[in-house]
């Protein structure tokens, strides 16, 4: 088969467009908590009891229409503004899933399966918080940090230590966000760049019938749709959608790890993470949201299988 480049630039162009909206949004939250959020605001949050905090911070999403590719830019400045790395991963993870888009398309799309629906939301949020806390015990989490970021959080850091209290004018607030903002936007759009041409490049080069085939099979139904949920690279806010268009081959459980993993990973995920975290952390994290979601999955069956949804 002939590598088919119309296909794949239109492919391409659709994720970059897709996407760009909600990474606009994301880049835009994300100025704003740099000049205007306090570390006093989110220490109020990320103070109180560990399993509180967490839940908190995972129901973050639910106020940010903001999907997995928006939300980077976020927590990269939440981490500037004071954010432990288990906040900031649990954000990551539960932001995507527990958004009111996310949530709506979901039950719009499946409003026949509640369980399906209520393990994905609810399912979600709580695999979010355990892997989130399972990094509180870490010793050094900056070691799992670009050295970009560490300089930028060490310079917040000196600028509140010396902070002399003066003010700005409103023309100087406004050169000042568009400069941050622009920056900003720059930065991260290259990272959804490369991972979109990456995601374009797989769905192009491999026929979807191969996942269909092999899909068949319920022994590798889940793990094809969690691979699918990975190269696909698609919105949250929209993969409900997708899912359904699998619902005559696959069955409810696999679909729901592809609803759970995909917004917590992907190959655009990947791309625009490396701005923030270390190729090794990614990794880290990747097995375990796979481990996470094959987990969540099994429950899903044997809640099935004993009839209770």
């Amino acid at each position: 088969m002939f590598f088919n480049f119309e296909r794949f630039y239109i492919t391409s162009l659709g994720i970059v467009f897709g996407a760009f909206p909600f990474l606009l949004l994301g880049v835009v939250v994300a100025t704003a908590i740099q000049l205007y959020g306090k570390k006093e605001w989110f220490a109020l949050l990320t103070r109180s009891h560990p399993i509180l905090s967490h839940l908190y911070i995972a129901l973050f999403g639910l106020f940010i229409p903001v999907c997995e590719c928006g939300n980077i830019p976020i927590i990269k400045k939440l981490m500037i503004r004071g954010f432990s790395l288990s906040h900031a991963v649990t954000y990551l993870l539960a932001a995507p899933i527990v958004n009111p888009v996310t949530i709506f398309t979901t039950y719009q799309v499946f409003s026949d399966y509640p369980g399906l629906v209520a393990f994905r939301i609810v399912g979600g949020l709580i695999l979010s918080i355990i892997i989130g806390m399972s990094f509180i015990a870490i010793g050094n989490p900056r070691q799992f940090l670009v050295p970009s970021l560490k300089r930028e959080i060490e310079l917040d850091e000196e600028s509140n230590n010396s902070h002399s209290g003066h003010g700005h004018n409103h023309k100087n607030k406004i050169e000042e966000f568009s400069s941050h903002f622009i920056v900003e936007l720059v930065e991260t759009f290259k990272y959804l760049f490369v991972g979109s041409i990456i995601a374009a490049f797989v769905q192009t080069a491999v026929p979807r019938e191969f996942f269909v085939q092999i899909g068949s099979n319920p022994l590798l139904s889940l793990l094809v749709m969690i691979l699918f949920a990975f190269v696909i690279a698609v919105c949250s806010n929209v993969d409900a959608f997708i899912a359904l268009s699998f619902s005559n081959v696959f069955s409810n459980a696999s679909l729901l790890g592809f609803l759970v993993f995909g917004p917590m990973m992907d190959i655009k995920t990947v791309s625009m993470l490396r701005s923030i975290f270390t190729n090794k952390f990614i990794a880290m994290l990747t097995a375990m949201i796979f481990t996470g979601t094959i987990v969540l999955v099994y429950c899903y069956y044997l809640v099935n299988l004993i009839g209770i949804v």
